[in-house]
C-alpha cells in the first residue's frame, strides 16, 4: 500500500490544507487504506479530502461537544468518532460486528473508538469500505452521499471545503481532480461574472491578494465560494471583482487569524512572514517572546493556525546568537532534578505526563502554557517531578496541577479519556452546566484526561 502513499506524500498532503503534518498515523492510515479496500491514488485522494475534512486534518477524533441533544439513533452517546465521525447505533454495531465479529462490543463500548488509536482508523476504512464504496467513489458528490448527504441540499460551505481539500490532495498526488469534482457546477452558486482573473503563486494569501487589488478578502472568498480563506494554493484561479488599490495601498478587513492591517510597524516591532513549516512557538522563540503574545497581538484565535505567507507583527527582538532558548512560557531551563521534554509529533500533554508520571495540568502550570492543547513539535518543556515552581502559572479548573479543592459535599471525579462533561454528569446526576460553574469551567467542550473535578 506504501506505493500509493508515501511519508512524504502524506506530509505534503497536510501541509496542502495548512495542517500540521501527523507522520506517527502514517503506519495506521496504510492499514486503513488496505483494510477499506482502496485501490487507486484517485479513490485515495477521495478518502482523504472527506477524513481531513471530517478530522480537522486527522486532529480530532471525536465530535466536538459529544452528541447531547444532536437526535443520533440510539442515543446520544452514539455520536460521531473516528476520522469519519462514525454515528447512530446501527453503524456502531454493524462496525462492531465486522471488527470483533460481535456487534455488542462497540454497542456497548463506544468510546472506545476515541480511546485507542487503531480502532478509530479501524472504523474509519470499515466505513468507506461498507458504506461509501457501495454508493460510488467515481467523485466527491458520490462520497458526500454517503457520509453526510444533507450537504448536497444546495450550495453549503462545508461541501466546498471538501472540494478544496480534494483539489488541494489530487495536485500533491498527482492525479486530478477533473473526475472527483465532476457534477460541482451543479451543486454550487456560480463563480462571478466580470472582473480580474488572478492565478494564485506559492506564497501568496488571500489577505496579500486582496491587498494587492483593493478588496476585502472575505469579499475574494465569497465571489470565489471559498468557505475558509486560509485555503488557498497555487494554480487556483480566482476572479476579483473590485477597484485599483486605495492611497497607500490597503484593502479593509482583517487577515484571516490575523490583525487588520498595518502601516510599518513602530519601533520595537518586526514584521514576519510565516514560511511554511513554522509554528507559532518557534517564531516566539526567535524573537525571545511568547506564542500567546504573538497571537493576541495578531488576534489569532487559534495559535495552530498560521499559515504560509501571513505576516505577523513581532513585538521584540531576535533572540541573540548562540543563547539558549527558553523553555514553554520563556523560563530558564531545568536545574537540578528537573528533565527537558522535546515536544515530537503526535505528543499531547497528557501522554507526555503519562510518560514522566506528573499530573498533565502540572507540566502546563510550570510551563505557564494556557491551553494544554496547544502544544507544538519542538517545544521544550520543563518536568519537574510533580512540584509547582515557584510563580507558575494556575490551570484553570486545576489548582495548580493538583485539581479543585474538594467541595463540600467532597464527590470528585477524575476525568478519564473519552469523557465528556456531559457524560460526567448524566453518571452523576448533575447538570453539566453546573459541574462547569463549580468548577470555573469557561467552555464545557474543553477537559481533559486527568483533570481532578468537583460534583455538585
Amino acid at each position: 500500500m506504501s506505493k500509493l502513499l508515501s511519508a512524504a506524500e502524506f506530509d505534503r498532503t497536510l501541509e496542502a490544507i495548512n495542517r500540521p503534518t501527523r507522520g506517527e498515523q502514517y503506519p495506521f492510515l496504510l492499514q486503513a487504506i488496505q483494510d477499506a479496500g482502496i485501490g487507486s491514488r484517485a479513490e485515495l485522494a477521495l478518502f482523504l479530502a472527506n477524513i481531513y475534512h471530517e478530522s480537522e486534518g486527522l486532529q480530532y477524533v471525536a465530535e466536538i461537544g459529544g452528541g447531547a441533544g444532536k437526535g443520533y439513533e440510539g442515543g446520544d452517546k452514539y455520536y460521531g468518532r473516528g476520522y469519519i465521525q462514525l454515528t447512530h447505533i446501527y453503524n456502531y454495531r454493524d462496525a462492531s460486528q465486522a471488527i470483533f465479529g460481535d456487534k455488542t462490543v462497540l454497542e456497548r463500548n463506544p468510546e472506545r473508538v476515541e480511546q485507542e488509536p487503531q480502532l478509530a482508523w479501524g472504523v474509519t476504512a470499515w466505513f468507506w469500505k461498507a458504506r461509501v464504496k457501495p454508493m460510488g467513489v467515481a467523485n466527491l458528490e458520490q462520497t458526500v452521499r454517503a457520509i453526510n448527504s444533507n450537504e448536497l441540499k444546495g450550495y453549503n460551505p462545508a461541501l466546498e471545503r471538501r472540494y478544496q481539500f480534494l483539489e488541494a490532495i489530487s495536485q500533491v498526488l498527482g492525479t486530478g481532480a477533473d473526475a472527483g469534482v465532476a457534477g460541482k457546477k451543479s451543486l454550487h452558486k456560480p463563480l462571478p461574472t466580470g472582473g480580474t482573473e488572478y492565478i494564485v503563486k506559492a506564497g501568496d494569501s488571500l489577505w496579500e491578494i486582496g491587498q494587492k487589488h483593493g478588496v476585502d478578502y472575505h469579499q475574494i472568498a465569497s465571489d470565489n465560494n471559498i468557505p475558509d480563506p486560509t485555503l488557498i494554493h497555487p494554480g487556483m484561479k480566482l476572479i476579483i471583482k473590485g477597484t485599483a488599490a486605495p492611497a497607500g495601498g490597503s484593502a479593509s478587513g482583517q487577515h484571516p487569524g490575523g490583525n487588520a492591517s498595518r502601516q510599518s510597524p513602530a519601533g520595537g516591532e518586526t514584521t514576519y512572514v510565516v514560511k511554511a513549516g513554522d509554528s507559532l512557538w518557534e517564531i516566539g522563540q526567535k524573537f525571545g517572546t511568547t506564542f500567546q503574545q504573538i497571537a493576541s497581538d495578531n488576534n489569532i484565535p487559534d495559535p495552530t493556525l498560521i499559515h504560509p505567507g501571513m505576516k505577523l507583527v513581532i513585538r521584540g527582538s531576535p533572540t541573540a546568537a548562540g543563547s539558549a532558548p527558553p523553555t514553554a512560557g520563556g523560563r530558564p531551563s531545568a536545574g537540578g532534578g528537573e528533565k527537558i521534554h522535546v515536544v515530537q509529533p503526535g505528543d499531547t500533554l497528557y501522554v507526555i505526563g503519562q510518560k514522566y508520571g506528573v499530573n498533565f495540568l502540572q507540566i502546563a502550570a510550570d510551563n505557564q502554557i494556557a491551553d494544554p492543547n496547544v502544544i507544538f513539535p519542538g517545544m521544550k518543556l520543563r518536568i519537574g517531578g510533580g512540584q509547582a515552581a515557584q510563580g507558575s502559572a494556575p490551570v484553570a479548573g486545576g489548582n495548580g496541577g493538583r485539581g479543585p479543592a474538594p467541595s463540600a459535599g467532597g464527590r470528585q471525579y477524575t476525568v478519564r479519556p473519552g469523557d465528556s462533561l456531559w457524560e460526567i454528569g448524566q453518571k452523576h446526576g448533575v447538570d453539566y452546566h453546573q459541574i462547569a460553574e463549580v468548577n470555573k469551567i469557561a467552555d464545557p467542550t474543553k477537559i481533559f484526561p486527568g483533570q481532578v473535578l468537583n460534583i455538585p
